[in-house]
């Protein structure tokens, strides 16, 4: 009766032992899917506990994920990865942690497009804000010798904007600039 279970227990376990090849599980349609998920995992009462963990400690070149979609997507009919908060009012979407001296140029978040030519590669919406922060970057501070917050590279474009903020509609008034650059010890 897992009504019981109060600080563990198991309904099931695929112990592969020592294995190094194969599928502990492996869930298969050849059909159109259209249900809810080949995998659901359902804790709606849980409010500490964590809902799926991905344990891979001794993970060199390889993935703790990996997800793969087809090429069929159209505009805005589906999503790789799919994170919906509700009307959650705190909390993080997505919430990377790296305690190490990192120092691999690759980036701890790669967005790679290449072929992309008229689509758009990370789109920001928050029509109702009023105070917030939209995007927020921290640099290291004092400890920042030759680094740079914020790099955006052209290449060898002829043609196109690096960097456009406008104000289609509003009428700034008083102390609301469009921009602001401040660096009150600049020397």
């Amino acid at each position: 009766n897992t009504a019981n279970f109060t600080t563990g227990g198991e309904v099931f376990n695929a112990n592969l032992s020592a294995a190094i090849a194969g599928q502990a599980f492996n869930g298969i349609t050849t059909g159109a899917y259209t249900g809810t998920g080949l995998l659901v995992l359902t804790a709606n009462s849980a409010t500490t506990g964590t809902i799926a963990a991905i344990s891979s400690t001794g993970l060199t070149t390889g993935k703790g994920l990996v997800i793969t979609t087809s090429t069929g997507m159209t505009a805005g009919s589906g999503a790789a990865l799919s994170l919906v908060m509700g009307a959650g009012i705190g909390g993080q979407g997505i919430n990377i942690v790296n305690t190490g001296a990192y120092t691999d140029v690759a980036g701890i978040i790669s967005v790679v497009a290449n072929t992309l030519t008229t689509g758009g590669m990370a789109v920001f919406s928050a029509t109702s804000q009023t105070s917030a922060t939209l995007v927020k970057v921290t640099g290291g501070g004092a400890n920042i010798t030759t680094g740079v917050l914020v790099d955006i590279e052209m290449g060898a474009a002829t043609a196109g904007t690096a960097l456009l903020v406008q104000n289609v509609s509003g009428a700034l008034a008083g102390a609301n600039p469009l921009a602001s650059f401040i660096a009150n010890s600049a020397t």
